[in-house]
């Protein structure tokens, strides 16, 4: 009885440290987002801005009620999400396997996105499912609203 005790508290100690190393994490990226340029950093291009919105999307997620969050500096420019995809529609370069890994489960809702993705894995095509998805998902808010 003894060891079963200890053991469960074990296990709630570990699930509490992984929660403390996400809300870490989940900060750190919130903080290199919105304000990685001001302080210091090199302004990012599209691709690497278009990286570091699937990661975001998939640590946080995104609020369709606040579409404007977060943003994303690429060279002088502050850009949303759905800007951002706009301008990665014209990167035709094949997405890395670190994006596709983030990128599928935040699609995992839409199987014809995915579907579409998968039949070309660029960053174009990315851009675009991702853009119809956060779309679908403002456009559910609105009608959950009235």
């Amino acid at each position: 009885m003894i060891a079963l005790w200890f053991s469960s508290l074990e296990c709630r100690e570990q699930l509490n440290r992984a929660r403390i190393v996400q809300q870490v994490l989940v900060s750190w990226a919130q903080t290199w987002v919105q304000f990685g340029s001001k302080l210091g950093f090199r302004a990012m291009n599209e691709r690497k801005a278009f990286d570091w919105a699937v990661r975001s999307l998939r640590l946080y997620d995104w609020n369709p009620a606040a579409p404007d969050r977060p943003r994303f500096q690429v060279n002088d420019d502050s850009l949303t999400i759905q800007e951002l995809c706009e301008r990665v529609k014209k990167v035709d370069e094949p997405l890395t396997e670190v994006i596709k890994y983030d990128l599928y489960p935040i699609l995992g809702r839409a199987p014809d996105l995915q579907a579409k993705l998968r039949s070309n894995e660029t960053y174009s095509v990315a851009a675009t499912c991702l853009l119809e998805f956060l779309t679908e998902r403002a456009r559910n808010l609105r009608n959950a609203r009235s």
